[in-house]
């Protein structure tokens, strides 16, 4: 009506479960749902070349494969010095690509593209009236399809006027 005050009996507030306590120092958690995606950690997605142009003369995995840091991908018959040499797997990845074949010229094409999974990125979308409360450092709890993984914000990236901005 026309109070700004409401007065209820002490029955009817422990009826309707409602207590007063006295107020004591204590933390406040702000909580956002954000939303975005999943990607592969630009680090762990790699595009494989030979150094030296030349015949590939062995090739030793398959799309899909997994393989290890320095595991062997092809071999290559040098153009120039006519020698063999190895080109190996960087990090440790699945074989996400590939277009070496036996016999072909490697030509500084992409011979395998190599992605490592365990690593990926979240880039998750703020609104500019969000922008004051969500700062890189604070902690994050991604949720998808009921798996919950804890995680830091890393950085934010600025958007043009008026688009969401990323953080990851």
């Amino acid at each position: 009506h026309n109070t700004d005050v409401v007065v209820i009996s002490d029955s009817m507030a422990s009826t309707s479960g409602i207590e007063t306590l006295a107020v004591t120092a204590g933390q406040l958690h702000n909580l956002a749902t954000l939303f975005g995606d999943i990607t592969t950690n630009p680090d762990s997605l790699s595009h494989i070349r030979a150094r030296l142009d030349g015949v590939i003369s062995d090739v030793t995995v398959n799309l899909g494969d997994k393989v290890k840091s320095g595991d062997t991908l092809v071999m290559v018959k040098s153009n120039e010095s006519l020698k063999r040499y190895q080109v190996s797997s960087p990090f440790t990845g699945s074989i996400i690509g590939g277009h070496a074949n036996t016999g072909e010229l490697s030509n500084s094409q992409i011979l395998f593209s190599i992605a490592n999974y365990g690593d990926v990125c979240a880039q998750l979308k703020i609104f500019p009236q969000q922008r004051a409360v969500i700062k890189s450092g604070q902690k994050v709890w991604h949720n998808n399809a009921g798996f919950i993984q804890e995680s830091f914000i890393s950085h934010t990236t600025p958007s043009p006027e008026g688009k969401p901005c990323t953080l990851a």
